[in-house]
């Protein structure tokens, strides 16, 4: 497994928020993670990335406990976080933003060319300050910001977030043509239902901090009555 959480606890002040996660992401594989809201799937992401310290449990990544490092190291060990909201910086130019990407990577100062062979509107827009772009443009940015350091996983968090559903469709279908051919694993929090089955291999869904049920994604298409149990839609 790349990624894998055992009774994983997590929260803010006196709330816990994640009550025991334990859940497995296979190498190679996008994985979403699903669930309604406040149930705990940025507060997972943000756990992952050390930005939110794990108060127990174990989290391994590679094999390796990643727990107690910093966002940065753990950055350095092959995870990147696209963020909900994007969170790319408004006045800096596309490729300033893409080349912060690159901080402490082997990549540093280089924008590697499957930025802009997935997403070639950043190249054509290199100059454009980032502020001025649509939002799909800036979700681009975003992706193609944690894909310049060469990542062996990539989180998101809600990248269809506030974007056009034409827009969706083609940032699913880099994303899936991205793991394909890049070997990247993901794990991907999103409500957008459609774009989930469309990308991922694997669903598990969280409810009350925990994860309560793992399917493959054929099996939620095959029998939507899943989706319906664990997301009331």
């Amino acid at each position: 497994m790349m990624l894998a959480l055992d009774d994983v606890r997590s929260g803010y002040g006196d709330s816990m928020v994640l009550k025991g996660v334990t859940l497995s992401v296979a190498a190679g594989q996008v994985t979403a993670l699903l669930g309604r809201n406040g149930m705990g799937k940025s507060t997972l992401m943000r756990t992952i990335m050390g930005l939110l310290p794990a108060r127990h449990g174990v989290i391994a990544f590679n094999g390796a406990a990643i727990n107690g490092l910093r966002p940065d190291q753990i950055s350095n060990r092959g995870i990147a976080f696209v963020p909900q909201g994007r969170e790319i910086f408004m006045d800096f130019t596309v490729e300033e933003n893409l080349l912060l990407g690159t901080l402490g990577k082997p990549t540093a100062g280089y924008i590697p060319n499957l930025v802009f062979e997935h997403f070639p509107i950043l190249d054509e827009r290199r100059r454009q300050i980032a502020g001025t772009m649509s939002g799909g443009q800036q979700q681009q940015l975003a992706i193609g910001r944690a894909l310049a350091g060469r990542p062996k996983m990539l989180l998101l968090d809600e990248p269809s977030e506030g974007i056009q559903p034409s827009i969706v469709e083609q940032i699913a279908a880099t994303l899936k043509a991205i793991a394909d051919k890049e070997k990247l694993t993901i794990l991907l929090v999103e409500q957008n239902v459609e774009m989930v089955l469309d990308m991922a291999g694997a669903c598990a869904f969280i409810e009350n901090g925990r994860i309560v049920a793992t399917h493959e994604a054929n099996a939620l298409r095959a029998d939507e009555r899943l989706i319906h149990r664990y997301l009331g839609l």
